[in-house]
């Protein structure tokens, strides 16, 4: 079965990579493609938030084992903000789940204004909420957030590992299977 690698403690926000293995070299190599990149996160959120419907129940245990804020939650979700430009997915839970939560909510309003005054979501305003929530989320990071560390005080992240799934005929891309996930000291 899968591969879980275990911390001992774990708070806040963590930043998320993926991988995906090459068919060429049979290694891992980091998946930096916007697309593929939300394909394989969404997995991950899919399972925490509980909206997928054959669940992953080994990762849902292991991230409840080493993520009190999910643990201790009543309401068991995780929120991503996506740092493309580093193909990197900062996923929050717990207090910072609501916090991050909270920061979006501009967006939600402008959107609905700009779809009463026009039929579509896209405005000046949504748009310029949008940049917004970004810049307050890096903020929010940067000041409030609780970061993971490992028992040596060492700032943690956490890493996916999928394997590619073609299509028999044509051999395009249909998505991910995942593999394995742990946390490795940051930078590694």
């Amino acid at each position: 079965m899968n591969k879980i690698n275990a911390i001992k403690s774990f708070k806040g926000y963590v930043p998320v990579k993926y991988y995906a293995k090459s068919e060429t070299d049979g290694k891992y190599h980091r998946i930096c493609d916007e697309a593929n990149l939300r394909k394989c996160h969404g997995y991950l959120i899919r399972n925490l938030n509980g909206t997928l419907k054959n669940k992953n129940e080994e990762l849902i245990e292991f991230y409840k084992k080493h993520d009190s804020d999910y643990r201790n939650s009543t309401d068991k979700k995780g929120q991503s903000v996506y740092d493309i430009k580093n193909a990197i997915v900062h996923l929050f839970t717990g207090r910072d789940y609501d916090s991050v939560k909270q920061l979006a909510k501009p967006i939600g309003i402008a959107k609905s204004e700009a779809i009463e005054r026009t039929g579509s979501s896209k405005s000046f305003e949504s748009g310029l909420e949008a940049e917004n929530y970004f810049k307050n989320v890096k903020m929010y990071i940067k000041n409030f957030a609780t970061r993971l560390h490992n028992e040596k005080g060492e700032a943690e992240e956490l890493k996916l590992y999928f394997i590619p799934q073609y299509s028999k005929k044509e051999h395009k891309l249909k998505g991910f299977e995942f593999k394995s996930a742990r946390f490795v000291k940051a930078n590694e």
